[in-house]
């Protein structure tokens, strides 16, 4: 991609403008050649929520609804995406919540180690 430039503007006295001019020859060639990702955040979202784990949400929502209109011929369907969901939500929020736990005590010791310094 930056082989194909023409780069003979280089050679131009004006440092500003060859500046320039590099700057957006890379930032087309990266904007080309660089995938982007779409992310939404929700902001009344909990931090473990991801969408593997909304995906069970529905489909055991579905399954319910489905057990509830043919009278419990889906139960053990139900409790088995009931089972997997609650496990793969409670192993996320418990590893969200470790992580949080020592981000926490790192601060908390730094803070700690950078008052007894000042105080000394």
């Amino acid at each position: 991609m930056l082989n194909s430039c023409d780069w003979s503007f280089v050679n131009n006295e004006e440092i500003n403008v060859v500046a320039d001019t590099i700057a957006k020859h890379i930032i087309t060639a990266t904007s080309t050649s660089i995938p982007n990702k779409h992310v939404t955040i929700r902001p009344n979202d909990i931090p473990w929520m991801n969408n593997t784990i909304r995906t069970l949400i529905k489909r055991r929502q579905k399954l319910h609804k489905m057990a509830k209109r043919q009278n419990t011929r889906f139960l053990v369907k139900i409790q088995k995406g009931e089972k997997r969901s609650n496990k793969i939500y409670e192993n996320q929020s418990k590893s969200i919540t470790k992580n949080l736990l020592t981000k926490l005590t790192q601060v908390m010791s730094l803070q700690k180690n950078g008052s007894t310094l000042q105080n000394n």
